[in-house]
């Protein structure tokens, strides 16, 4: 059964009417990968018409922003996505001069990665765009609904999440390895 919060029902989806109203669209699971798929392709739309910027790339340099220096294992680990797409994204990233690289001393197989100062520069100018998307969004769920609807999604991820009730320690051990996962501070200087 196909239930819908407004008078106006799958009709206003457009092209996603079908796949809406498909019977399989009745498990949750296909709603929110439908959802998802918006997201990402609306997204990466954005980013390519008003940037010059893949999704992938995107990612790599928000968290480099974000959070300085990172290894592409690092990086792939943090956004849940293979290393090679990172990788790639990196390297790209590399060839516009947006991320530079510098040697991990602890494993020189394993560079860092970070953001050089036309790549926040960059950073700066998109995030006011992505604010606002996410804003779109949160703006699409009634304020009184919010909480729940933020705690639903966070009881589900846990509830799928690999090994979540061992995630917090495994992540403490990887960190007390010592300098093999050390990485340089914001002010480390690139290559």
């Amino acid at each position: 059964m196909t239930s819908f919060s407004d008078e106006s029902g799958p009709a206003e989806l457009g092209e996603l009417t079908a796949a809406w109203s498909a019977g399989s669209c009745e498990y949750l699971s296909v709603r929110i990968g439908l959802v998802a798929k918006l997201i990402e392709r609306h997204t990466a739309r954005m980013l390519s018409e008003q940037f010059g910027m893949t999704l992938a790339e995107w990612r790599v340099l928000a968290q480099l922003a974000r959070l300085g220096p990172l290894s592409v294992r690092s990086l792939a680990e943090q956004a849940w996505v293979d290393r090679a797409e990172v990788s790639r994204a990196a390297a790209s990233l590399i060839s516009k001069k947006l991320v530079g690289q510098m040697p991990n001393p602890a494993d020189r197989r394993s560079p860092y990665f970070a953001c050089s100062a036309t790549g926040q520069r960059l950073y700066r100018r998109i995030s006011p765009t992505r604010d606002a998307f996410q804003q779109l969004l949160k703006s699409q769920i009634p304020a009184a609904q919010r909480d729940a609807f933020l705690d639903t999604l966070y009881r589900i991820s846990r509830s799928l999440a690999p090994g979540a009730a061992r995630a917090a320690p495994a992540a403490q051990k990887r960190r007390s390895r010592g300098a093999r996962d050390a990485r340089p501070g914001p002010d480390a200087k690139l290559a």
